[in-house]
């Protein structure tokens, strides 16, 4: 287990000339554009950078927990000067990579950059994975103020943030991950993750019978579309890679004055379906609450997303495009049903053994629940053999 940091540390280090220095250089930088201003109170003067360095006495970075994922922490720093808050960003802690990655928050704040043009999206500062001035890889972003997205109220506004990320142009020079088979990507993955759990003292042959049931259904899936896939399922052949998310719990999304995606752990190169997929997928919606979709939800759901991305017109008169499309976005929710189930096998063995650096007891909870039963033959009855 390695130490973990806690708000003192992150208050300490917030509060350092090193910090400093590199929050100033972002200001200063062509990244950033404008003035400081994101509570003016009683004064309609505009802070620039340059009133930060000559009075750095009159500055305070006040911090406080945000929260903790299973390999990352988060603290909000709210910027003070003279009295009135100027910034509000995020300062996020790298423990561990679900991606295997060695430049984990590099990576990140490469999607950032990416996808922060969509609007919707955190705002990325800077990173720093050198050690040098604080013991743990972070990165700081924009602050998102708003309340956690409701699945009852919230679901089209989710559809257009979606819309608005899926629209937004790769970048030529990025080095993001991109799968040339995301059904065969998915598949090993999950093949992968699950071998951990069969391995393991843990492993419940109950449990066994039912995700082999899924994992035959995938196959399956993988063997219609060709295992050398090259996207000619696709609903558009030549523009149908996205930056995707691969993460769409509802805690990820923030309404404020307007929707946002904040979370961008592991972004990749992929088809817009299988972001919608997972979003969708039953795994995904019952994470966070007990919400399950109900077909007409997820009917309703696409249509929307679909007008919006090709524009009303396309949707009325290339009807066989929307079935393509539907089709694929139903294959992706049962193969995110194989990704969420064999990533619960696996973290619930992590989970048992103690081999994370981050437990959260809600997780671990949440993670019996995926691996009962009842819910196990849920997921076979109404997603897998439907």
């Amino acid at each position: 287990m390695v130490d973990m940091l806690d708000t003192r540390d992150v208050a300490r280090f917030v509060k350092s000339r090193a910090f400093f220095d590199r929050y100033y250089n972002y200001l200063i930088s062509k990244k950033h554009i404008g003035c400081l201003e994101i509570d003016k109170g009683e004064r309609n003067t505009p802070v620039v950078p340059s009133d930060l360095k000559n009075n750095i006495d009159k500055l305070e970075f006040k911090t406080s927990f945000l929260a903790n994922g299973e390999y990352n922490c988060n603290y909000r720093i709210e910027v003070i000067y003279e009295a009135r808050k100027i910034d509000d960003m995020v300062f996020r802690i790298n423990y561990a990579s679900q991606m295997n990655l060695k430049n984990q928050i590099a990576y990140e704040f490469m999607g950032l950059e990416a996808v922060c043009k969509s609007g919707v999206t955190p705002v990325p500062y800077f990173y720093d994975d050198s050690k040098k001035d604080f013991p743990r890889d972070y990165l700081v972003m924009a602050f998102i103020q708003g309340r956690p997205m409701d699945y009852k109220k919230d679901l089209l506004t989710a559809a257009k943030c979606l819309n608005m990320i899926h629209k937004t142009c790769i970048p030529d020079d990025n080095s993001l991950v991109e799968p040339d088979n995301p059904f065969k990507a998915i598949l090993e993955e999950s093949t992968n993750m699950y071998s951990k759990y069969r391995s393991s003292d843990l492993f419940d042959p109950r449990v066994d019978e039912r995700v082999q049931k899924i994992f035959a259904r995938v196959q399956q899936i993988c063997d219609r579309l060709d295992i050398s896939y090259d996207g000619q399922n696709s609903t558009d052949k030549e523009g149908n890679k996205s930056i995707i998310n691969t993460e769409l719990n509802s805690s990820n999304f923030i309404i404020g004055d307007r929707t946002y995606l904040i979370d961008w752990e592991k972004p990749i190169i992929g088809e817009k379906e299988q972001d919608l997929g997972h979003f969708l997928a039953p795994t995904t919606s019952f994470w966070k609450t007990d919400i399950i979709f109900t077909r007409d939800q997820v009917e309703g759901f696409l249509k929307y997303y679909f007008e919006e991305f090709y524009g009303i017109e396309y949707y009325e008169f290339k009807l066989d495009q929307f079935e393509s499309f539907r089709d694929k976005v139903y294959s992706y929710i049962r193969m995110n049903c194989l990704r969420g189930v064999t990533w619960c096998a696996m973290a619930w063995v992590e989970y048992n053994k103690s081999e994370k650096d981050l437990l959260n007891e809600f997780t671990f909870n949440k993670l019996k629940a995926y691996l009962d039963l009842d819910y196990l033959d849920m997921l076979v009855r109404d997603f897998i053999e439907d």
